[in-house]
C-alpha cells in the first residue's frame, strides 16, 4: 500500500479521521476539504499521538500545534 504523510493542524484530527466537523468553522472545513481534494487524499490511516508546534504546516504554511497524518494513496 502506498502512503503519504503531511503535517497538518491537530485541531483538524476529528474531522480528518472521523469525519466529525464539530467545533470547526465553515471556512476551516472548506480549507481542509480543498487541501484533501487537491492532493487526492481519501482515507487517513493514522496520525501522531502527541502534537507539537510547527512554524508552518502543509495545508496553509501557518504556525500551529500539528500532528503528522498518514494517508492511503
Amino acid at each position: 500500500m502506498n502512503t503519504i504523510s503531511f503535517i497538518l493542524p491537530s485541531y483538524l484530527a476529528s474531522y480528518i479521521i472521523n469525519d466529525d466537523p464539530s467545533g470547526l468553522l465553515n471556512e476551516e472545513i472548506d480549507e481542509i476539504n480543498k487541501f484533501l481534494k487537491s492532493n487526492n487524499l481519501r482515507h487517513c490511516l493514522t496520525c501522531d499521538d502527541i502534537e507539537q508546534f510547527y512554524h508552518r504546516n502543509d495545508m496553509n504554511n501557518m504556525g500551529n500545534m500539528c500532528l503528522k497524518y498518514t494517508f492511503a494513496l
